[in-house]
């Protein structure tokens, strides 16, 4: 917690220097490092059966850091756009263990995170992405959906070669998971 806590302090601080100058760039890293920090927070009121009110409280300030975050970054930082889009997948995704009806969303910017990586050529992030979309539609019981994201990321994770074989692991896991 404490680590977290100097961590929040530290991206806030370089925040609010940020704040002086036009690189929105720069300040949408940082609130997207902020959002981070909320969306571990989250993660470990969760796994300590913290009561719902204090894990949504953590999910909530990671989407809303994230969503700023997506409002500065300019159209042409197709990596930032990526690595955000694909975190507000997550969040919206983490979102469904309390409301499934943000199912859809978390999709919306699963795709729109797919887009980015592939328009940048990084074919991993692409599917691991798909990967992280494959899981979350198998918890919410769509498994012919989950299949078929599933083996796009693992095409994704074969295009990238050797160096992705831990992750082609995990899909091949999976989608033996998934197969009736």
């Amino acid at each position: 917690m404490q680590d977290l806590d100097k961590a929040q302090n530290a991206y806030q601080h370089t925040l609010d220097l940020y704040e002086q100058t036009d690189d929105q760039l720069l300040r949408g890293r940082n609130l997207g490092q902020l959002g981070g920090v909320a969306l571990r927070r989250y993660d470990d009121a969760r796994n300590a059966d913290q009561p719902a009110d204090d894990q949504l409280a953590n999910l909530n300030t990671a989407r809303h850091q994230y969503q700023a975050a997506l409002d500065l970054i300019p159209p042409d930082a197709g990596d930032d756009l990526d690595v955000t889009q694909a975190q507000l997948g997550v969040i919206y995704g983490e979102a469904t263990r309390f409301d499934p009806q943000h199912l859809d969303t978390a999709l919306h910017h699963y795709r729109e995170a797919i887009q980015y990586a592939t328009t940048a050529g990084n074919t991993y992030s692409a599917g691991r992405t798909r990967y992280n979309a494959a899981i979350l539609l198998a918890r919410n019981g769509r498994t012919d959906d989950a299949l078929a994201w599933a083996t796009a990321a693992l095409r994704d994770f074969q295009a990238v070669g050797a160096g992705a074989q831990d992750q082609i692991d995990k899909a091949r896991a999976l989608i033996a998971q998934l197969q009736p």
